[in-house]
C-alpha cells in the first residue's frame, strides 16, 4: 500500500493490542467479520478501496480478505505478506485456490499463517502457531494440525477442506517445491513467482536477528547494529552495568577495560524488544 494510504486504513481499523499477537489474531477475527464471502473481486490492490465498497454493499472473495488483513497488518507494524494456496492437482479444474496472509510476530519470533476469510490460525498438537511452511511439512508427514480461531477449532469438514490447500505455496516472495514443479492453476496460465527454491527457509527471514556493523565515535571503538525487520525502532543493549536504548542507526561505544566484556543486543518495535542476542568482545 502507498505509504500515503496508510493513514486512512489505520482510522478504518481496530486499534493495536498491546502485544504483536493480540493485534493480529484480533485483525483477523475483524476482517472475517467485516462482510460475507461472495466471488466478486476488486481491480485495485487497496485494502481502503475495498473497504470503501464493501461499505457500499459489495461483497468479496478470500483474494481481498488477504488484501485487507495483509495491508492493515504492516499498517500497524506487523510484517506480512500474502499467500497463495493451491490443493494438489491444482492445474487441472476450479476452486482449488486460496489466499491466507503470513505475518512475522514479535514476541514469538516466528511466522504464522492468519486466514482472514476464516478468521483463524493454524496450530500443531502442542498448540504452537505455525508458518505455511511448517504447516505445509506437518501437512504431508501426517502429523495433526488443527485451525482454531480465537481459541475455537474448526469442524473436521472444514479443517480437511482448508488444510488441503498447502499442497503448494507461494509467498510474495517466492515459492518453492522439493521437487518438480508445476506451474499451472487451474487451467488459467502460468503461476508467476519472483523465485523458485527448492528449500524455503531462504523466505524466512529471522526478523529478531542483529547484525554487527563497526564504526568509530570521537576516535573510540563503537558498534552500529543492523536489523532486517522493517517496522524496528531502535535496539535494546544490556549489560552488567545497565540498559541502553539505541535508535536505528545509532552507534554503541565499547568498553575498553581490558578483559572479556559481554552484553546482549535485542531488535526493538511498538510491541516491545525482540530476543536478545549475546555479543562478547575482548579489550587488550
Amino acid at each position: 500500500m502507498p505509504p500515503e494510504r496508510e493513514p486512512n486504513l489505520r482510522a478504518r481499523i481496530p486499534a493495536p493490542a498491546t502485544g504483536a499477537w493480540e493485534t493480529a489474531t484480533g485483525l483477523a477475527e475483524w476482517v472475517g467479520r467485516r462482510w460475507a464471502h461472495a466471488n466478486g473481486h476488486l481491480d485495485v490492490d487497496d485494502a481502503v478501496t475495498c473497504l470503501e465498497r464493501v461499505d457500499a454493499g459489495e461483497r468479496f472473495a478470500c483474494v481481498e480478505y488477504a488484501l485487507v488483513l495483509t495491508q492493515a497488518l504492516n499498517a500497524v507494524g506487523i510484517p506480512a505478506r500474502r499467500l497463495d494456496l493451491r490443493q494438489p492437482d491444482h492445474h487441472v479444474g476450479l476452486s482449488r485456490g486460496h489466499m491466507a496472509t503470513e505475518a512475522w510476530i514479535d514476541g514469538l519470533d516466528r511466522w504464522i499463517v492468519l486466514d482472514g476469510q476464516n478468521r483463524c490460525h493454524w496450530v500443531d498438537s502442542d498448540g504452537t502457531p505455525l508458518g505455511a511452511a511448517q504447516l505445509q511439512a506437518a501437512v504431508r508427514a501426517g502429523r495433526p494440525v488443527r485451525a482454531v480461531r480465537r481459541g475455537v477449532g474448526l469442524s473436521a469438514e472444514e479443517t480437511d477442506v482448508w488444510r488441503s490447500h498447502f499442497a503448494a505455496v507461494a509467498t510474495t516472495g517466492g515459492t518453492w517445491a522439493a521437487g518438480a514443479f508445476v506451474p499451472v492453476h487451474q487451467e488459467r496460465g502460468l503461476v508467476c513467482t519472483p523465485r523458485l527454491e527448492h528449500d524455503p527457509a531462504v523466505l524466512y527471514p529471522d526478523l529478531s536477528g542483529v547484525g554487527i556493523g563497526l564504526d568509530l565515535v570521537d576516535g573510540w571503538a563503537a558498534i552500529r547494529p543492523v536489523t532486517n525487520h522493517p517496522f524496528a525502532d531502535g535496539f535494546r543493549i544490556e549489560t552488567d552495568t545497565g540498559t541502553e536504548t539505541l535508535p536505528v542507526g545509532g552507534a554503541w561505544v565499547l568498553a575498553t577495560d581490558p578483559g572479556e566484556h559481554r552484553a546482549t543486543v535485542a531488535v526493538r518495535t511498538r510491541y516491545g524488544s525482540l530476543t536478545p542476542h549475546e555479543l562478547i568482545y575482548r579489550a587488550r
